[in-house]
């Protein structure tokens, strides 16, 4: 893979774009304190990439490779995803933040099934992308729509690699918008 698709996949992935998407909700007031940022981000920032460095504590972890690392990858964001949704929906943390977790969790489930079920592999990659883009538009403004470059960046470096292919690319983007529809009604955020 060359260096500035490298570059570009590895500055567009999921932990890092939600570290963008609570950032800005941050700074656009609509999270409820620091405190609600500080568990969300560990929720969707550090429980996805945590794995990584566990596995080289473990040498049996270690003997799987890269496939064991994107099981383990996995297996930390759902964690991640899943406790999240259950702080806030205990901790009554509102509507955004209700949104913003049932989106990650919706769409982690809806990815893996087409992924199991269909022949196509609709990609995380775009999936992580895409989610925060359409949820910071939705529930920050339109100027977040600026972030497609991003997605677009993203979609070239993905198909110039040949990580992905045009319709992956395309269903991952699909999915996080259409659980974000889900959420949002869900949490009361779109009128019924």
């Amino acid at each position: 893979m060359k260096p500035a698709y490298k570059l570009v996949r590895v500055l567009t992935i999921a932990p890092l774009m939600a570290l963008a998407l609570l950032t800005a909700l941050c700074l656009a007031g609509k999270l409820p304190g620091p405190e609600e940022y500080a568990l969300s981000l560990l929720f969707l920032t550090v429980f996805p990439v945590l794995p990584y460095p566990l596995q080289k504590l473990s040498p049996r972890l270690r003997a799987q490779g890269r496939a064991g690392q994107r099981k383990l990858a996995m297996l930390g964001a759902v964690a991640g995803y899943a406790c999240g949704l259950l702080y806030v929906l205990l901790a009554g943390a509102g509507a955004v933040l209700t949104a913003v977790f049932l989106t990650y969790l919706l769409s982690g489930a809806a990815l893996a099934l087409i992924n199991k079920f269909t022949r196509l592999k609709a990609s995380g990659h775009a999936c992580g992308i895409a989610g925060p883009i359409a949820a910071a538009a939705l529930l920050i403004g339109r100027w977040a729509f600026c972030g497609l470059a991003v997605w677009l960046l993203a979609f070239w470096a993905s198909v110039k690699s040949k990580r992905h292919t045009v319709p992956e690319y395309l269903a991952g983007s699909a999915v996080p918008v259409a659980m974000l529809l889900v959420s949002a009604l869900a949490a009361g955020l779109l009128p019924r």
